[in-house]
């Protein structure tokens, strides 16, 4: 399971149809658009976290990003025991996940 999130209803139409049926990895992905959604502060709130050891999970990044704000989730792609080498965290607030950003920017902390 996947989301992607479009800059207009036209690109995410394009992407879907593009996409449907393609082969991924040996994989047939099934693309759909289920609705338009405008930005709302929920999805401002959540920050990509790139360059993760192949060992992180959820409780590194909830350890390294819970002194900025309250979270909703956080989240670790793996391909089976490996972390993907990102992951997801999500605030409640947009300017939580700001001054997260900030900080990682600064190099005030690490995963």
């Amino acid at each position: 399971s996947c989301v992607a999130t479009f800059a207009s209803l036209k690109a995410a139409n394009a992407a879907a149809t593009r996409l449907d049926g393609s082969t991924f990895k040996g994989a047939t992905l099934r693309c759909r658009l289920e609705a338009h959604v405008e930005a709302t502060a929920m999805q401002r709130g959540r920050v990509v976290v790139r360059n993760l050891h192949f060992r992180a999970d959820e409780s590194d990044l909830l350890d390294a990003f819970e002194t900025f704000g309250p979270l909703r989730d956080a989240a670790v792609p793996r391909v089976g025991d490996k972390s993907r080498g990102f992951g997801f965290v999500e605030f409640d607030c947009a300017r939580d996940a700001a001054a997260a950003v900030a900080a990682a920017a600064n190099g005030k902390f690490l995963v």
